[in-house]
C-alpha cells in the first residue's frame, strides 16, 4: 500500500481488535479522553504491531468491566 493512504477495515469482518481511534467510536470517548486514561494508567490493554496500537475485544471487555466495577461500589 502506497504509504500516506489510510486502509478502511472491510465491512462486515468481525472485529477482533480496534485502533485507539476505533475503540473511542465504539465507547464514545474522545482521543483526547483516551490519551488522558493512558496518562493516568487507565486505558485498556494494547498491543503494538509496527508502529501502530491496537485494543483487543477482550482487553476492550475487561476495561468495560472494570468501569462497571468501579460505578458500582461508588
Amino acid at each position: 500500500m502506497p504509504s500516506g493512504k489510510k486502509r478502511k477495515r472491510q465491512k462486515n469482518l468481525p472485529v477482533d481488535a480496534y485502533s485507539r481511534q476505533e475503540f473511542c467510536d465504539a465507547h464514545n470517548i474522545g482521543l483526547t479522553t483516551y490519551y488522558i486514561l493512558l496518562d493516568k494508567g487507565e486505558a485498556p490493554r494494547e498491543f503494538k504491531i509496527r508502529s501502530r496500537f491496537y485494543i483487543s475485544k477482550e482487553a476492550a471487555a475487561d476495561w468495560r468491566r472494570l468501569r462497571e466495577q468501579q460505578h458500582a461500589a461508588a
